[in-house]
């Protein structure tokens, strides 16, 4: 009897490992070689696609082949062995050596000029299967996209929810990852200190692993988590129907910083005025220093090297400052009152900014359009295409996000109120506390800037605080209803700018401490 190899094959892993046509193939080949009076002396068995060349199984088969280990080889079908005109190729040349192709499952005699064309007719059939799956599987990939719909693995803060369904927030995951990006746009992040944070948080990958380094520059890095979808592979952008989790401003923030790879340095020390002082000459930040149990703030500037200030002469100042901010029970609640009433005026407001926004929306999508014809007729090149499609892309989720913001925004408005009367009541106003980063927090929500020129400190309250510190004195009682009423219009309308002024920088950022 003689020697024969034996190959079999699926595609995918998932086929060999939980279908049936691994089993079905031996045992049709085995009952050929047994009828055949054939020795079967090994057994190749793959779980590879035959739509390309490359398979490792197949190849060291082929060798041993071609050193004639054996008499030839045993198909299930042609299809089997190969759907490429490549390795078909090459099969077709053991003839010329002697070895023997044979198929179980079909009566070909590949020695025969009849029978080889007949095999050949059924691998340009099975290579034309493959182009037409691949296109239909192609065409289906995209329709999945243009629908809004992500056909793959959602990406870490995100749960696949099944085929034509859109990628829903991981409720744990999810303001994770959402963390991440605004803790790395705040810039006082590398990405191994951000991996290190997040793994202490608990953000892992599907698996149940950490994030690495790479993982997380990759997440940085995807739009998914602003809506949008990007194929990496073909460069190619598209709108997504999911929830996002991150701000479009926040991603670019993110997208500068990586592109730049510029962090803030760790400070070791917490004093209680750390990178809040800025030298009325310089515009820099003063240094914190302990000297002989007290603590002192020195300019670092090449004209003011020398001139410094102690921390309990500056709790003074704030202190005195500050004092004229506090409010009564009493005077709370009329201002609440007062500040409701305008609420209504600032809806309406809001609402007819939204209808801009919506006809902005509109106008980008119509442009958007037109752009795609522009690409179809040619007008313009695949690149330029791709360039302002993103930009399309990005000012329609900026337009979408400010949308959204809108609803909120009379909220956060009323939160604001809420907060300067809740602080406005604090005890902490007229004593600073031994807590550093209590006293951190109240200065980084009242001061906009705290400026020191020699010995002297300058404080710029936030508008609403101001407007707190500037109202007129009486002289017996409390304040009439029209000072509150006043009060409640400057607090209306320095939301905004309060909100733009801790949203931005302050001076001098470039002195790093």
């Amino acid at each position: 009897m003689e020697d024969y190899f034996a190959y079999i094959r699926v595609s995918t892993v998932k086929q060999g490992q939980h279908g049936v046509s691994l089993q079905e193939q031996r045992s049709e080949i085995q009952r050929y070689a047994d009828r055949e009076h054939l020795k079967i002396c090994e057994w190749f068995e793959e779980q590879v696609t035959a739509a390309k060349a490359g398979r490792p199984k197949f190849n060291a088969m082929m060798k041993r082949l071609q050193a004639q280990e054996a008499a030839g080889v045993i198909l299930h079908k042609v299809d089997r062995g190969t759907r490429n005109f490549r390795d078909w190729a090459d099969m077709g040349e053991l003839s010329e050596l002697g070895v023997t192709v044979r198929i179980a499952a079909e009566s070909l005699d590949l020695s025969s000029r009849s029978g080889r064309l007949a095999a050949d007719i059924q691998v340009v059939i099975a290579a034309d299967y493959i182009r037409n799956l691949r296109d239909e599987t192609r065409k289906g990939f995209y329709g999945r996209l243009k629908q809004g719909l992500y056909p793959l693995p959602a990406p870490t803060g995100y749960l696949d929810k099944g085929g034509g369904k859109p990628k829903e927030v991981d409720p744990y995951k999810g303001p994770l990852v959402a963390a991440a990006f605004d803790l790395y746009a705040s810039g006082a992040y590398s990405l191994e200190r951000l991996r290190e944070e997040m793994a202490e948080r608990g953000l892992t990958s599907h698996r149940g692993k950490p994030l690495s380094k790479s993982m997380i520059g990759r997440m940085l890095n995807n739009p998914f988590y602003t809506g949008l979808m990007l194929i990496a592979s073909t460069n190619e952008l598209f709108k997504g129907v999911h929830e996002p989790l991150v701000a479009p401003l926040t991603f670019r923030t993110v997208q500068r910083l990586l592109a730049s790879k510029s962090v803030d340095k760790v400070c070791l020390h917490n004093f209680t005025y750390k990178r809040l002082l800025t030298c009325r000459k310089c515009q820099r930040f003063l240094i914190g220093e302990r000297q002989k149990g007290r603590v002192y703030y020195r300019c670092r500037g090449r004209h003011c090297a020398g001139h410094c200030v102690r921390e309990d002469a500056l709790n003074v100042q704030v202190e005195a400052l500050l004092s004229r901010i506090r409010l009564s029970r009493e005077e709370a609640q009329t201002l609440r009152s007062e500040y409701g009433k305008l609420r209504a005026a600032r809806e309406q407001r809001a609402a007819e900014r939204r209808k801009v926004l919506d006809l902005r929306i509109e106008s980008l999508k119509r442009s958007l359009d037109r752009l795609t014809d522009l690409l179809l007729d040619e007008t313009i090149s695949e690149d330029v295409y791709r360039a302002r499609m993103e930009r399309f892309h990005f000012e329609i989720a900026q337009t979408e996000h400010d949308r959204e913001e809108l609803s909120a925004k009379s909220g956060e408005n009323q939160d604001l109120c809420e907060k300067v009367c809740e602080l406005a009541q604090s005890a902490q106003l007229s004593q600073i506390s031994a807590n550093s980063a209590q006293n951190r927090e109240l200065l980084k929500e009242t001061c906009a800037n705290l400026f020191v020129d020699r010995k002297n400190l300058s404080i710029e309250l936030f508008p609403a605080y101001q407007a707190l510190a500037n109202r007129p004195c009486v002289p017996t009682g409390c304040p009439s209803r029209a000072i509150l009423r006043t009060l409640a219009k400057e607090i209306s309308a320095s939301a905004q700018i309060q909100n733009f002024a801790k949203a931005s920088p302050k001076l001098g950022t470039e002195n790093k401490q």
